[in-house]
């Protein structure tokens, strides 16, 4: 069991996941809340955030509203940092899915209730696995084999700055860019291997989408 949930955890902090798979869904109702925004809850966030971009936007009473919690600056409230799942899916989106969120606050207590029986400490069994350094954004989202794999672990509890931000990144080898393009100078002189990329890219990112909005 601690094998299998060590792999687990470390398929999410590779990015190797499905995103659907931590989309949060919780009803809304509009004009029930106090009217601080520290006091409502992340799916009434969202949905007013909505509304800000487009008024015919205001959901329904009672329904329910779909959000994924992001990575942010260091010390952020749960409320600055939940999203429509689709602004992750941009294929320019600066968002990256707040790992550690899903697996300290969603995952690891309601098995804690089951194996705490058992005196197993899974919060134990997640600080004492390796750490892998985390892709940015382009990298997880790529799709062909030439992309270079790097450093593979990282010292237990080092803090990197880029798990809370996200750089603008070659959409094909991930290398640092300037300005708002999405290739390298010179990914951008390989035509074919960026159109295999792109596609694949957008064929992922597409069927993502067509899943959260079914």
């Amino acid at each position: 069991v601690k094998a299998y949930l060590q792999r687990q955890w470390t398929r999410i902090l590779c990015g190797k996941v499905s995103l659907q798979d931590f989309v949060l869904s919780k009803e809304v109702r509009l004009g029930t809340y106090s009217s601080r925004t520290s006091s409502l809850p992340p799916a009434a966030i969202v949905a007013m955030k909505a509304m800000r971009a487009d008024p015919r936007a205001e959901p329904r009473y009672g329904d329910r509203i779909p959000y994924i919690v992001v990575h942010g600056e260091p010390g952020a409230r749960l409320i600055d940092l939940v999203v429509d799942p689709l602004d992750v899916l941009d294929i320019s989106s600066p968002y990256t899915l707040n790992d550690l969120y899903y697996i300290k606050k969603q995952i690891i207590p309601p098995l804690q209730r089951v194996f705490g029986l058992l005196g197993v400490d899974l919060n134990r069994w997640f600080s004492e696995m390796p750490r892998p350094v985390r892709p940015t954004l382009a990298k997880r989202f790529a799709v062909c084999g030439n992309v270079p794999k790097g450093r593979i672990y990282s010292k237990v509890g080092r803090t990197r700055i880029d798990n809370y931000y996200t750089s603008r990144h070659c959409t094909i080898c991930g290398e640092i860019i300037q300005g708002r393009t999405l290739v390298c100078d010179s990914c951008s002189k390989k035509g074919p291997v960026v159109a295999t990329c792109m596609t694949g890219t957008t064929a992922r990112l597409e069927h993502d989408i067509q899943h959260l909005t079914a």
